[in-house]
């Protein structure tokens, strides 16, 4: 098993994770959905392959620039430089990531061991269930955005500060 993104590039060019560019119920017109990003994507299955599917809510937190993370940490001046198939491509690796630490301590309670120094998940010899991987990616976001929501539970008439830093990650629909 590998993680990669089947949506790769599904946003176009100059939307932000604040504009999904589209909606299914209606919009604009008060009737019409709006399908700007409506696509389709065709990926090769092999036997035992798992598929996620997740909301852009999820898949959001797995963004670099929703995390806080500074741009000079990927070599790169600012986010602007920053083309959509290299987001992607981080966003790829804080998946794979997160399913290796589930698979590591899923690991480590079965075998009593101590901590081991993987980067591959096929290094692990543990499978997840899909509940575990849900519940893997689901906690991931649940800790990211820890500090965004304790923030509007004590101010529930401000608005959340614009620093990722302070308020990772992106609360809607996760």
């Amino acid at each position: 098993g590998q993680w990669f993104d089947v949506t790769k590039a599904m946003r176009p060019e100059g939307l932000t994770v604040t504009d999904p560019g589209g909606r299914l119920g209606p919009c604009g017109d008060g009737i019409s959905p709006d399908l700007r990003n409506l696509g389709l994507a065709l990926t090769a299955l092999n036997k035992g392959d798992k598929l996620i599917l997740m909301t852009d809510g999820v898949h959001d937190n797995l963004d670099p620039r929703m995390l806080g993370h500074d741009p000079e940490l990927y070599d790169l001046k600012s986010w602007q430089d920053c083309t959509i198939n290299f987001t992607d491509s981080l966003k790829e690796k804080t998946g794979a990531k997160i399913l290796i630490d589930a698979k590591l301590k899923k690991q480590q309670l079965i075998n009593d061991i101590g901590s081991i120094a993987l980067t591959n998940i096929d290094d692990l010899q543990v499978e997840l269930t899909s509940q575990e991987v849900v519940e893997a990616l689901l906690n991931y976001c649940e800790n990211m955005t820890l500090t965004s929501r304790k923030f509007m539970i004590e101010n529930p008439k401000k608005r959340l500060p614009a620093n990722h830093k302070l308020y990772p990650g992106k609360m809607d629909h996760t």
